[in-house]
């Protein structure tokens, strides 16, 4: 059996605790916009990450797993007109990597634990950037997606 449900438990979870109550923390894109919001964005198991030993006799006993999560801040338009275009997206961006820095910060402390019972230390191996406008209201959305990677032992 997977171990990815219980991670995206744990990672749900990790958040939380990190994380002020005036973030929003779901499993999946929000429906609305929220000044700060976290998400899982997706789940998968790297194709050949874990190959079967005994020449394809026996399943793997570690699974790689890549959890995609994404830190995503909207600065409105309208609403603060004393911003400008640049300084919206400039504001937005910055609190996105803010939010990044937090769990770069929390895996790379030695005192971390591992995700769930039998998984390795986790790590970020992938970022990115996604700035956008935020629909009517002049404002901007910055998404930084960070993909977290873990090898967890399958009992």
């Amino acid at each position: 059996m997977s171990g990815i449900p219980k991670l995206r438990v744990a990672i749900i979870d990790l958040l939380r605790g990190l994380y002020p109550t005036d973030v929003q923390i779901t499993y999946g894109p929000p429906t609305d916009l929220a000044e700060r919001m976290i998400y899982i964005d997706g789940t998968r198991i790297p194709t050949n990450a874990n190959p079967t030993r005994g020449g394809g006799a026996r399943r793997s006993v570690d699974e790689t797993s890549e959890i995609d999560v994404t830190f995503s801040c909207y600065v409105a338009g309208i609403a603060n007109p004393e911003l400008s275009e640049d300084d919206a997206q400039r504001r937005a961006s910055d609190t996105a990597w803010a939010m990044y820095d937090e769990l770069q910060d929390h895996f790379r402390s030695p005192s971390s634990a591992p995700l769930t019972p039998g998984a390795r230390d986790p790590w970020i191996t992938e970022t990115k950037e996604e700035i956008y406008p935020a629909g009517d209201d002049s404002g901007w959305i910055c998404d930084v997606t960070a993909t977290i990677t873990t090898i967890t032992r399958i009992p």
